[in-house]
Order: C-alpha cells, then sequence, then structure tokens
C-alpha cells in the first residue's frame, strides 16, 4: 500500500528521489531529508569519491559523504501528480490543490537545490558583494517555478538559464527584496524545515 504523502514530502521526493529497476532511490549528503520519507527501510551511510587531482586516495578529503535510502517502488505512488523521474526530458513540477501546498512543497525543494550565496557587483568603480538565490532543476520545472513564484508572490519571471548540459536550467534571483519575499513564502507555514538552511538564509540576510 503507498503512503499518503505531505506536499514536504513531495519535494523531497521531486528532488533527490529516482525509480531505480523498480526501487526507490534517494541520496543526499544531509540525513535529515532521507529521514523524512523513511516510510520502510534502513538508510545507509555511503563515501563517494571526489573528482580530485590528488591521487592519494587514503586522504579523506577526497571522500564525500552521503546517505542513501532504498525501498519497493509501491511505496510511494505518484501517479495523481503528473511525475516523470529525474532524468526525463520532460519533467514539471506536481500538480497540488493550493497556495499553502505549493509553499510546503518549494520549502523542501529551497532547501535541497536552493543555493543562497554571494556575488560581486561593479557599481560606480567600486566592487561590492550582492546576495544571489540560485535555483536548480530541470529546465520544465525551472519554468513553472517562475511562474509560481510570480504568481502568489509577485517576483518577476526569471529567463532560466541553461547550465552544463541541454535538461538542467538554473533560475537566479538577486534582488535582496525579491530573495527575502521567496524566502518568507515558503517558510511562512511553519512545518517541517531544515533547520540549518534557514539559520544560514538569516544569518545571510542581516
Amino acid at each position: 500500500m503507498s503512503q499518503q504523502l505531505t506536499p514536504y514530502q513531495l519535494g523531497i521526493i521531486y528532488s533527490i528521489g529516482s525509480i531505480v529497476d523498480y526501487r526507490w532511490v534517494f541520496r543526499h549528503c544531509d540525513r535529515y531529508f532521507l529521514e523524512q520519507i523513511n516510510f520502510c527501510n534502513s538508510i545507509y551511510k555511503q563515501i563517494v569519491k571526489r573528482n580530485n587531482r590528488n591521487k592519494d586516495n587514503n586522504n579523506n578529503n577526497n571522500n564525500n559523504i552521503q546517505y542513501v535510502l532504498k525501498m519497493p517502488e509501491e511505496v510511494i505512488d505518484l501517479s495523481e501528480y503528473n511525475w516523470t523521474n529525474r532524468n526525463s526530458n520532460q519533467r514539471d513540477i506536481p500538480i497540488l490543490n493550493s497556495e499553502n501546498e505549493y509553499k510546503d512543497f518549494m520549502r523542501a525543494y529551497i532547501e535541497i537545490h536552493g543555493r543562497l550565496d554571494w556575488r560581486s557587483v561593479i557599481s560606480h568603480g567600486k566592487i561590492y558583494k550582492g546576495l544571489r538565490l540560485r535555483i536548480y532543476g530541470n529546465r520544465i520545472m525551472m519554468e513553472s517555478v517562475s511562474k509560481l513564484l510570480n504568481e502568489y508572490i509577485g517576483v518577476g519571471i526569471k529567463k532560466v538559464s541553461m547550465a552544463v548540459n541541454e535538461k538542467t536550467g538554473i533560475l537566479y534571483y538577486q534582488g535582496k527584496k525579491e530573495i527575502r519575499m521567496i524566502c518568507e513564502w515558503c517558510d511562512s507555514m511553519g512545518g517541517n524545515r531544515c533547520v540549518e538552511y534557514w539559520d544560514r538564509f538569516d544569518e545571510m540576510m542581516r
């Protein structure tokens, strides 16, 4: 029997879930996200080798630790949500019923695929640091996310920039006001949240 899913859990599944050989497979460096969708199996730790010119395989700095969760395909049924697998060319956000559900979905998605960092800005011959929010995902998904945020928050529709391949797109939000509006909207309902992500966001926004 398949699980009843919250929009927040859907955000995690859409972000890191894949169906491989009739099993769901989830991988992430933060165990927290896997714990939110751990319906039947144990989470285990895995060492992933980095691509590094340093040939000393005994150097722990060349390794990444990630956590892995696998479960039977029938445990999670996403047929009602417009789901396609992560590597599909045609991939879109799920069909949900309300703004609040989209808030919860986007909170999880941004926690996993949203990067808040600083960029260099040149103004009047001087270099300043400007805050930037980047959201990654399938190009079609990113077009829908841009329209969704425009509809519910009023931030401008962004052109999707292409990443290193033809499937992956990036949304750039570079105005501090827009970034604050997006993150406050996503995080306004409470509920499940990755505390470390939002603590870092609050610190950078000060």
